[in-house]
């Protein structure tokens, strides 16, 4: 199981790939803005996932959201931050069964 220090590089990761993503985006383009709401969607549940690894409260229960499927939709299903994000939640979850 990887460690919470490579989960939150990894979450940084995930992060910066966003925000490149994001910044290649055409706020103006009807197309473009529903993938921008997407990443935002994407950024946010990351970011819930960040926070609950570093929670000191074991007992709290992890994000239910599992991004995967939007993932692909965004970058595609090869792109390298879907499996990242595909990593994130698997580590989530198994990381929630055996604290």
């Amino acid at each position: 199981m990887p460690s919470i220090d490579c989960l939150e590089d990894l979450c940084e990761a995930i992060e910066l790939a966003l925000n490149k993503a994001d910044e290649e985006l055409d706020a103006e383009d009807e197309e473009d803005e529903d993938k921008i709401v997407d990443i935002d969607t994407l950024r946010e549940d990351a970011g819930a996932c960040l926070e609950w690894l570093q929670e000191d409260d074991a007992s709290k229960p992890p994000p239910k959201v599992d991004r995967r499927p939007l993932a692909e939709t965004v970058f595609g299903r090869e792109h390298p931050v879907a499996g990242w994000i595909a990593l994130l939640y698997g580590a989530v979850d198994a990381r929630s069964q055996h604290p």
